[in-house]
Parts: structure tokens; sequence; C-alpha cells
């Protein structure tokens, strides 16, 4: 697996892009990609989800005027670097293809970088060294832990703005980017955490991916201790505020199923 901090400085070097698919967790991407750091050249989609050819704008109700094109006519000699590759398993079922190995492929033929939510460490291994490099997703694991320290924990004076909720859907992400654009115009340095795997794209300094199809392998009192620590590793670059934000079930509906108490989620308020 790749190091998480070698992951970071990797997305940095991202120079243009396309998305691929066009699903929940890439709204956002579409939203902000005035935000991105790098340039975004395309989205693509497959065709069974009714996108293709429809405008972002239309879908999202947002002045990102970008067209949704057919996966299958991604034009591989173009000279973007990088693949942007969401979450690709239920529609992989769905249409009986599997996307994420297809992707996978086409990339280490044509030499082009992949960033996907999803640990394709599984995939990476059954590859040749040489095409390792190429390919970058968010994890967590007891490789990241500092060792030794004993359960002393960092105190940390900055001050610190969290967005929580109790379901999904609610824009809590899309809340985390409006009010880092906001801060960050006004002048103030921003630190933040986010749990959506694409946080990295956006510059954010830590991604912890607890939601959906998670890659965090912590638990407990683990969980608690890396995220302290990269609080005050973020502390330490003398941000004016902190912002982090969780996944929905924060506070659940109901306690009637053992599923529904929300231990992550409280794991990462206490880190």
């Amino acid at each position: 697996m790749e190091n998480k901090r070698n992951i970071l400085g990797d997305i940095k070097n991202i120079n243009k892009a396309i998305v691929f698919p066009f699903n929940k967790e890439i709204h956002s991407i579409a939203r902000f990609v005035d935000t991105l750091p790098f340039e975004l050249t395309g989205f693509y989609d497959v065709k069974y989800n009714g996108n293709i050819g429809r405008t972002i704008s239309s879908i999202l109700q947002c002045e990102v005027d970008y067209k949704i094109m057919n996966y299958e006519i991604i034009n591989w000699d173009d000279n973007f670097d990088t693949v942007i590759l969401g979450h690709c398993k239920e529609l992989s079922k769905i249409i009986n293809f599997d996307l994420l190995s297809y992707m996978i492929k086409m990339c280490k033929k044509h030499h082009k970088k992949v960033y996907t939510f999803d640990d394709i460490s599984s995939y990476i291994s059954t590859l040749d060294e040489e095409y390792h490099d190429l390919f970058m997703f968010p994890y967590i694991s007891e490789e990241h832990l500092i060792k030794n320290r004993f359960g002393k924990m960092r105190r940390i004076s900055k001050p610190v703005l969290g967005i929580w909720g109790t379901s999904s859907r609610q824009g809590k992400f899309t809340l985390q980017l409006i009010l880092r654009k906001k801060f960050m115009g006004n002048g103030y340095q921003v630190g933040q955490i986010g749990t959506e795997p694409s946080s990295l794209l956006f510059g954010f300094d830590e991604v912890y991916p607890m939601g959906y199809n998670s890659s965090v392998y912590l638990q407990q009192f683990d969980s608690i201790q890396y995220l302290n620590e990269k609080m005050w590793e973020i502390e330490a670059g003398n941000p004016d505020i902190i912002i982090v934000g969780s996944q929905s079930g924060s506070v659940p509906y109901d306690t009637g199923n053992i599923l529904q108490y929300p231990v992550k989620q409280i794991d990462f308020i206490l880190g």
C-alpha cells in the first residue's frame, strides 16, 4: 500500500484530470470545480444513468457548464494525467461489468495516474512494481499511528469548527467547502480534516475516509489518538481556524439496532 503522506504529495502533482463516474460523491467536485488546485477537463459516466449529453448545471442547478460524456469514448491519448475514480462497486453490479478493473487496466495501459475513492490495494498487488506509483487512494491503518505514546494526548489550542449531521444528503461536505472558500477568500489560513475521500483533492490537510466503503482500519482508542495527532500537526502550521466534518448519523434517529449506534462518529468527535 502507498503511504498516505506520499499520496498527499502526489496529488499536488496533478495537472489535468478527468472524473468518472458522475455519482453522489462526485457532485461536490462538480459544484466546486473552480476551487480545485488543478485543471479538470472532463466528466464521464455510463449511459445507463441517463446523464450522457446533459450539462452539470442542468443536473445540480449550479453554474457549471461541463457536459457529461460516455466513458466508452474517452480519448486516452489526450493530455490529462490523472483519472479521479469515484465509487464503482454498486454501479458495476447494476450493469454487470467491473468498471474499476476496466479503468485500472486502461490507466495502466496509457500510463495515467489514478486517484480512487476505494481501497484498491488488492488490484495493485497484482501489478508489476513499476506501476504502483500510478495509483493513489486514501486509507488509514495501524502503520500511521505514532508508536509509544502511552495514551498521552495533544492539547489543541486553535479554534475548531465542526460540521455534524443526522442523515445523508444534508449538504455537510458542501457546507465545509463553502466555509473553506469564504474563510480563505477573506484572508484566513484554514486547516481542515474531511471524511469524504475527495477531501485531499480540494487541498485539505488530512482525510479520514470513514464513510461509504470506508478505508479506515482503526478503531476506538487508536482512531482517537490518530485524529488527535493529525489535529496537532495541522495546528503546527499555525492556521487561524480548523474545520472538521463528520459523516451522517452523529445523532442517531433510533437505538433499536446496534448498527444505528454512531460508534465511528463518536470516535471522530473525541479525536
